[in-house]
């Protein structure tokens, strides 16, 4: 059970990070916004808020 269950948990989550990186760009980038994001970025993301 493990082993299996590894493998799929592995797979999905590579197909989880490749689906962020190509549907939202901008993910990445949040780890290198400010502590307070600009009014422009906040509106993006507003989840920031």
């Amino acid at each position: 059970m493990e082993r299996p269950l590894s493998r799929v948990l592995r797979g999905s989550l590579r197909r989880g990070l490749q689906d962020i990186r190509s549907d939202t760009p901008a993910r990445p980038a949040l780890s290198r916004l400010p502590a307070r994001p600009s009014a422009p970025e906040a509106e993006r993301i507003p989840s920031l808020r």
